[in-house]
């Protein structure tokens, strides 16, 4: 079990939150809504809104996003970050 206090469980990680501003970057980039890009997916507008937010979100639904953006999220995860995880 984890020492952390509860509140700091409740915050998006550094690096959840730096893929969910690119993801809204690159959603507003194309010109497309939260709920265009949800329907594209297959996930409720909600969802997309957490994800931006940087709140955690299964692979398999980051998966589909990058796809639907035509974006190498993997790219992201490979830069080097001085913020601590």
């Amino acid at each position: 079990m984890s020492n952390l206090p509860a509140q700091a469980l409740k915050e998006p990680l550094p690096l959840f939150k730096k893929v969910g501003q690119e993801i809204l970057r690159l959603r507003r980039e194309k010109g497309l809504t939260q709920i265009g890009l949800a329907q594209k997916i297959g996930v409720t507008q909600q969802e997309i809104s957490r994800v931006e937010n940087g709140d955690n979100c299964s692979l398999s639904t980051l998966h589909r996003i990058s796809k639907a953006l035509d974006y190498d999220i993997e790219i992201i995860f490979k830069e080097k970050t001085h913020e601590k995880i």
